[in-house]
C-alpha cells in the first residue's frame, strides 16, 4: 500500500504532478473548498 505524508512525497512518487500540488497547497491555504474524483475503484478500502 502507497503511503505520503505529504503533498511533496506524493510529487516525489509521481503519483501528483508538481503543479498540483502547489494548486492544491494554495486552494487549502486560501480555504477553498475542492472536489477530488476518480474512477470506480478509486478509494476503494472494501478490498484491504
Amino acid at each position: 500500500m502507497l503511503q505520503a505524508n505529504s503533498l511533496d512525497e506524493l510529487v516525489v512518487l509521481g503519483k501528483v504532478t508538481r503543479q498540483a500540488a502547489r494548486f492544491l497547497e494554495a486552494a487549502a491555504v486560501g480555504g477553498l473548498n475542492v472536489l477530488v474524483v476518480g474512477g470506480t475503484p478509486a478509494g476503494n478500502t472494501a478490498n484491504r
